[in-house]
């Protein structure tokens, strides 16, 4: 794997070598052009589920503002209340995010509200970026009980919920909502009742789908007869509280359910036929586009090859299946390959997938090899596209 990088490192020195003996290269090619971002009217406005409450309506000062390059590098970070009202930039694209605080797993009543915009920065000129709505971006829960039901409670009921591996104990009488992140291996709620009902123990285990970031889930409880057994019978039921959004500079009210259309993960790539196998040349350029509006939750990727098999990518440092959005110990060796990982990779709304410093290792291995790429939103919606490639 080292030789790779002095290889890349000794072409770098080639190129630049060939620019100094070429007329036409300037020495100003190698200073940063750049531009002003003025953040002075930078408005954020919070989405709370019923209405968007103006930034002067609610405490945002200790929100974490972010700006992100073109390649999805962080270049820029502060709490609202500590930004500046002017920073320069490099000449680009960038993109502004506002996050309420770190995810967490599960917590009571800490809404997760995120937001991103994006901006260009233009030579000698100051730009400002639009506002930002941050919307409820994990998951609420509240739990409820029928009257009849209610009524008739012990003191030892306890609900526990669970979304992934996280989950919260609600305990009679708890009326705080539950928040939880979703992971991207699961839209699955499960709602888990124990506790005494007339003085009976009950138990109850409940599964509910589709479970969405930015929603509401209402678990209701109540009592229901049956017909084969006389005995108490429980039930829950899940509900999604309407959510009404009012749209700055529209007099119009959207309600019910967010839409879906246009929102899903997609794969895409200018360089690569993602259908049909790609041949492994020494100026094959191997990059695939990755766009996920709810922002990207996780993103695997599997190695398929008969001689790249396992055994050689752990030679090099390497495992056949890994996740950029948690690399685990494999962070620093997919950084050196030039991959972003973790906080480069979560919640990012676009991403570029660029393996052509790995086709030098691939030439090496004649036969056929895959990269499944599997990404998953926020939101837990999928999606797969797998790249072939051919070494003759």
């Amino acid at each position: 794997m080292k030789k790779i990088f002095k290889c890349a490192v000794a072409a770098l020195i080639a190129v630049m070598g060939v620019s100094c003996n070429d007329e036409s290269w300037e020495p100003e090619s190698l200073v940063d052009v750049r531009g002003e971002l003025s953040l002075s009217s930078l408005g954020v406005d919070v989405d709370t589920e019923d209405v968007v409450v103006p930034h002067s309506g609610i405490d945002i000062s200790g929100y974490t503002v972010s700006i992100y390059d073109n390649d999805n590098r962080l270049v820029e970070q502060w709490q609202y209340a500590d930004m500046p009202e002017i920073v320069s930039l490099v000449v680009g694209d960038y993109t502004i995010e506002v996050k309420s605080h770190e995810l967490q797993d599960a917590e009571w009543e800490k809404p997760y509200y995120y937001g991103f915009g994006t901006f260009t920065i233009e030579k000698s000129s100051v730009t400002e970026p639009d506002d930002i709505i941050c919307k409820l971006s994990n998951v609420k829960v509240s739990v409820k009980y029928s009257e009849a039901l209610e009524a008739a409670l012990g003191d030892d009921v306890t609900v526990n919920i669970s979304i992934g591996s996280a989950s919260l104990d609600y305990v009679k009488g708890e009326q705080r909502a539950g928040y939880f992140a979703l992971p991207s291996t699961s839209s699955t709620l499960v709602a888990t009742f124990n506790g005494s009902v007339n003085g009976s123990p009950v138990s109850l285990r409940k599964t509910f789908t589709d479970v969405e970031a930015g929603q509401h889930r209402i678990v209701t409880f109540s009592l229901s007869t049956g017909n084969v057994n006389p005995g108490i019978i429980v039930d829950a039921e899940i509900t999604d509280e309407d959510v009404n959004v009012d749209v700055p500079g529209d007099d119009d009210v959207i309600s019910g359910d967010r839409p879906e259309d246009g929102t899903e993960p997609t794969i895409e790539s200018e360089t690569l036929d993602l259908d049909g196998p790609n041949i492994v040349t020494a100026d094959l350029i191997a990059k695939v586009d990755i766009n996920a509006p709810k922002g990207v939750g996780t993103f695997f990727v599997e190695i398929i090859s008969e001689t790249l098999n396992a055994e050689v990518l752990e030679s090099v440092g390497l495992a056949s299946v890994f996740d950029l959005a948690h690399p685990g110990d494999l962070d620093e060796v997919l950084k050196e390959l030039g991959f972003p990982t973790g906080d480069e990779v979560i919640g990012k709304t676009y991403l570029q997938f660029d393996i052509t410093m790995f086709m030098e290792l691939l030439a090496a291995f004649p036969g056929q090899h895959q990269f499944k790429l599997t990404v998953t939103d926020a939101s837990g919606q999928t999606v797969t596209k797998t790249l072939t490639f051919l070494v003759e």
